[in-house]
């Protein structure tokens, strides 16, 4: 028998192991919404003949021009002024919270709107220089949502990202919600959301929160679908905070999807960065 096991042995070593898909599709009405993960926390919606970026950043390899760009907050993972230059279409819509104002305003001929907690604003695509026939989306709604930490800071009295300053976005468009909650802890604001089709959740210490508490607020505001981002630090070490979410989520009846959120290429550039 000894022959058979080690055959099968070496033949488990050399099955290579199941790279995360980069994009998923989350059906709407009109057109599906297909959601690309870029690295780390930026991401590419396409909705019909509309993109839209959360957070790009330089590391990532941009195809699309886009029609819109939302920023969470001023931390350079997060925001990236060559690269919101760079992909931005002419007079493009730009979002940001109070805390990225200053930053923001330096990217010359944007259409810039900074939302406070629970402001929000809406994308017309009918003004928007899309320029395809056929689907024309409805307008998209964005809304900002309190993104901020609770007990973690470099030292004491101070927090990671403070309350007030930074955001989350829920995104309402094709009749569903799309949660991006930025860089955050498990807060109430959080938990009291409603009606979330699919949420972005961000699970790395010190900065944000545990896969457990990312788990307990899912729990709490049970998204239909969740798509764990953020969750390694270094950017270049397998952390199993993806992994160890989705089983503290499996039973609840929520789904747990998982993308390739640091490919080689962009984790390497980033890691050159630093």
């Amino acid at each position: 028998m000894k022959p058979i096991l080690l055959s099968l042995t070496l033949l488990a070593a050399a099955t290579p192991t199941l790279a995360a898909p980069s994009s998923d599709t989350i059906a709407a009405k009109g057109s599906p919404i297909v959601v690309t993960a870029l690295v780390h926390a930026s991401t590419m919606l396409q909705y019909g003949p509309i993109t839209i970026y959360v957070d790009p950043i330089g590391a990532a390899t941009y195809t699309r021009k886009a029609d819109a760009v939302l920023i969470t907050h001023s931390h350079g993972d997060h925001l990236d002024l060559p690269t919101i230059r760079k992909v931005l279409k002419p007079g493009g819509v730009l979002i940001g919270s109070r805390g990225t104002a200053d930053k923001l305003k330096q990217v010359a001929g944007a259409d810039l709107r900074i939302l406070g907690y629970y402001e929000g604003t809406t994308l017309d695509p009918r003004k928007m220089d899309l320029r395809v026939s056929g689907f024309m989306p409805q307008p998209i709604h964005v809304r900002a949502i309190p993104a901020y930490n609770i007990k973690r800071g470099p030292e004491e009295g101070q927090k990671y990202h403070p309350k007030y300053i930074f955001d989350g976005y829920v995104l309402t468009m094709g009749g569903k919600h799309l949660y991006f909650a930025g860089d955050t802890e498990n807060t109430p604001e959080m938990r009291d959301l409603k009606g979330i089709d699919a949420a972005f959740l961000p699970m790395n210490l010190p900065y944000t929160m545990t896969p457990d508490e990312a788990a307990n607020a899912v729990k709490a505001f049970r998204p239909k679908v969740v798509y764990p981002y953020h969750f390694r630090s270094p950017f270049d070490k397998s952390s199993g905070n993806a992994e160890k979410f989705a089983s503290d989520l499996k039973g609840s009846g929520v789904q747990v999807k998982i993308l390739d959120w640091y490919p080689r290429a962009a984790v390497e550039k980033m890691m050159g960065e630093k």
